[in-house]
């Protein structure tokens, strides 16, 4: 899996290189942050990150949506709440 992102790294750093007309030796970081461009990975945990926010408030695909649930913690944690053994 690394391999594959990383991989997709190289080929977003090479399209930033070519839109941006920068040598190849110069540092990518700044290209993608000019470009407002997020990392591969971090682009895939903003990704997934959206995703289960939009379907906890209700406007995440169906699908999705019915696979995760809110739970609820009591405010105060007893040894007499219903919760435990």
């Amino acid at each position: 899996m690394d391999n594959k992102l990383n991989r997709l790294q190289l080929i977003q750093n090479h399209a930033a290189r070519i839109i941006t007309r920068t040598k190849k030796f110069d540092h990518i970081s700044g290209v993608l942050k000019k470009l407002h461009w997020l990392p591969i990975k971090a682009r895939i945990d903003y990704k997934v990150l959206l995703l289960v926010f939009k379907c906890l408030v209700g406007i995440g695909p169906s699908y999705l949506k019915e696979l995760l649930s809110m739970k609820t913690y009591s405010q105060y944690n007893t040894r007499y709440s219903k919760d435990t053994l």
